[in-house]
């Protein structure tokens, strides 16, 4: 499949199955599990500057706008999209000439995939809880739920990853 189809399905399956379905879940009233931002996490690590942070608004743009939120979505996941490679550099020492074609646990394994996922999951959170609440008052509730929201979302993240890969490398 064409990498720019591949990506556009992707999107639309990631932002269908977080507005429809995940936006409905939550866990001890208040821990929801966010799988949008697995479409910045697979992109192509040569993907331009410019078209991620596009990507970014687009995304977050979308999930706002289905969830009725006022720009944190799209804050949230401008921010990780603009500092995506960096991240990548910073957590697992990869550059854009290094050669990895795809961001997923085939070509980066299970423990290199979850420190990035994790560590962009958590900037994620961070901006989008405190943006949230826009206070500091409620720090250790808003920790707690960022904590709690980082390791759900990752264990889905994690699953989809397991389903997608599954499926790309059975044909």
């Amino acid at each position: 499949m064409n990498n720019n189809l591949l990506q556009l399905v992707r999107f639309l399956i990631l932002v269908a199955t977080q507005i429809l379905v995940l936006n409905k879940v939550q866990f001890a009233g208040y821990i929801n599990p966010y799988i949008y931002i697995l479409f910045i996490l697979l992109l192509p690590l040569r993907t331009p500057p410019l078209v991620m942070i596009i990507l970014g608004f687009l995304l977050g743009f979308a999930i706002d706008m289905f969830s009725g939120m006022m720009g944190i979505h799209t804050f949230s996941t401008l921010f990780v999209a603009y500092f995506r490679n960096r991240i990548i550099k910073l957590v697992l020492g990869i550059g854009p000439d290094d050669f990895i074609s795809d961001m997923g646990i085939r070509d980066l394994g299970i423990t290199r995939f979850l420190y990035y996922a994790g560590f962009i999951t958590l900037i994620h959170h961070i901006l989008l809880f405190y943006l949230e609440v826009f206070s500091f008052r409620q720090s250790g509730d808003t920790l707690l739920r960022i904590l709690l929201n980082t390791m759900v979302s990752l264990v889905f993240i994690f699953i989809a990853m397991i389903l997608f890969e599954r499926k790309r490398y059975e044909t």
